[in-house]
């Protein structure tokens, strides 16, 4: 490779990596609490595979997994395919096991994915167009949400790129070694996040549109072959985990005409529309016969497989699942930028195709670029200065808490809690799960404890050291939580207040209580917390608890 070439692409690298930088300081991305349930779910159960691998292996991965969920209870295991959050083990591993070090994986994966955009348009387009492409990439609303936070999106978006690269490689150079590359990068992308099953249907429809007689081989079919092999099984595990929880009804034309809008607002409209002329022509000239280029058609076949699969997964609508095709509709609107230029440059005297081009490019970096400068901060709730103050000194603490949020508080202050401390040590006990039962996305809401004096009984049962309760003002306080106030109201004296956290808003707060009967004998003792309605059964692990300040 000429040394020119090697410092243009140092530079693009960097560039990228200075872009998703600013994006995630812009957003304080490294000093908030981490928003949302998926988040939360995603680093704890990295951060299990991780200690799990630090402690030797010396236990079985099933008792290590419920003593660790005893202990911080927002492992997802299972919900998701593990490859992300085995990649997160490995990383803080070798990496400070830290949200900070955790969202710079992240926005590892966001650059390669931006820098595969600009390597595919530089080949199909202009090294000009395509540095647009793969800047306004990393600029996208979507994709600065999730570079800012602990996700698997991005991860699999970039799989999904490697796989589709292996694809078009193989329509265009017919090697078997690219439909076996397609299968395992497409493998790797379905064992990040289930969406990526989408990537099955790609070499069907390249098939279809550009009749290509390949598909009567067992070449064309190999890829497909380790997807269903490799990744297949986890898919139809992770079905059997969530389908108790899946409450909509999928309506197809309905949530085609969604991603179709949210594609289009998030990239703007006049490049979408360049870039759905582009596909439009691209699938005419193979229905036609003319054999469009392979990484065109290929792009074109992901954009209708994911919106399609997309149209049918009983899920809410969200831009995250259809991150994967911004690249695509980018690398299309540039080569629909780029056949606009020249048609004009033919058709209008004294225009010429550089200039034009040029002025397209200008125009979508005006039509986006206003994104990049206005990044929106994410929240910080205070979870952070709460657990600083809890864990404050030099000697370890260590404590069973209950923890009760209005929100998606419990979350938070779990990866907070186990980011502070050598895990695991303290137990957190979730008030929505031991207090109350609900499936996964809060439906069948049922109370456990049916009065203040009930739930009295089982803190002390436990017994709980402190109680950390969070109310958002926005939200309705739970009915599990609302007793849970009576309980601690009502006894004065065995539970104060020793800590408050206010937000902005007068009315969110963060209370902590701690317990003031004297502390018990000083050996280890069992904690056990009955996880039937949810687990199936009782969780124990011994721990020795420090007396809250």
């Amino acid at each position: 490779m000429p040394k020119r070439r090697r410092l243009r692409l140092a530079g693009v690298f960097c560039a990228l990596v200075a872009a998703v930088a600013w994006v995630q300081i812009r957003a304080g991305a490294f000093t908030a609490d981490l928003s949302g349930p998926d988040e939360s779910a995603h680093f704890v159960t990295g951060l299990l595979i991780r200690d799990y691998v630090a402690a030797g292996i010396t236990r079985s991965p099933l008792a290590f997994a419920k003593d660790y969920y005893l202990h911080y209870p927002k492992v997802a295991f299972g919900v998701w395919p593990p490859l992300f959050h085995v990649i997160e083990a490995g990383w803080t591993l070798v990496f400070p096991a830290t949200v900070p070090s955790v969202l710079a994986l992240v926005g590892l994966g966001a650059v390669l994915l931006g820098f595969i955009v600009y390597r595919i348009g530089e080949t199909t387009t202009s090294a000009a167009m395509a540095l647009v492409a793969a800047l306004i990439f990393v600029a996208l609303p979507t994709t600065q949400l999730v570079t800012t936070r602990v996700l698997a999106d991005v991860q699999v978006a970039l799989f999904e790129w490697c796989a589709v690269v292996a694809w078009a490689r193989y329509l265009e150079r017919d090697r078997s070694r690219d439909a076996v590359w397609f299968g395992v990068w497409g493998s790797a992308a379905m064992l990040t996040k289930g969406n990526a099953m989408a990537l099955l249907a790609v070499p069907v429809l390249t098939a279809l549109i550009g009749a290509d007689r390949r598909i009567r081989s067992r070449t064309f079919w190999a890829g497909i072959a380790i997807m269903v092999a490799v990744a297949g099984p986890w898919q139809l595990y992770s079905w059997t985990i969530v389908r108790s929880t899946v409450v909509l009804v999928p309506k197809p034309f309905e949530y085609v005409s969604l991603y179709l809008g949210m594609i289009a607002d998030e990239v703007g409209w006049p490049i979408a529309v360049v870039a759905l002329v582009e596909l439009v022509l691209t699938v005419r000239a193979g229905l036609i016969g003319e054999r469009p280029e392979p990484a065109a058609l290929t792009f074109c076949a992901l954009t209708v497989a994911v919106v399609g699969f997309h149209a049918f997964v009983p899920l809410t609508p969200s831009s995250r699942y259809v991150l994967g095709v911004m690249p695509a509709v980018l690398i299309l609107a540039c080569r629909g930028a780029i056949r606009a230029a020249a048609a004009a440059a033919r058709h209008v005297p004294g225009v010429r195709a550089g200039l034009t081009t040029a002025a397209l490019a200008a125009a979508a970096v005006v039509t986006v670029g206003a994104a990049a400068l206005d990044v929106p901060a994410k929240d910080t709730y205070g979870y952070g200065e709460v657990t600083g103050w809890l864990f404050a000194g030099s000697a370890p603490q260590r404590h069973v808490i209950l923890s009760s949020s209005s929100g998606n508080g419990d979350g938070m202050f779990i990866s907070q809690v186990a980011t502070r401390e050598r895990r695991p040590d303290s137990v957190v006990v979730r008030a929505d799960k031991v207090l109350s039962r609900s499936t996964w996305d809060g439906a069948e809401y049922e109370l456990l404890k049916k009065t203040p004096a009930e739930v009295a009984d089982f803190l002390d049962s436990v017994p709980i050291d402190v109680v950390v309760v969070d109310q958002e003002a926005e939200r309705e306080v739970p009915p599990h939580q609302r007793l849970l106030l009576q309980a601690l109201a009502a006894r004065p004296a065995d539970w104060r207040l020793v800590h408050v956290h206010q937000r902005e808003s007068r009315a969110s707060w963060i209370r902590v209580y701690a317990s003031t009967r004297e502390p018990r004998s000083a050996e280890r003792r069992t904690i056990t917390i009955d996880m039937t309605h949810s687990l199936g059964g009782s969780l124990s692990s011994v721990v020795s608890v420090s007396q809250p300040r």
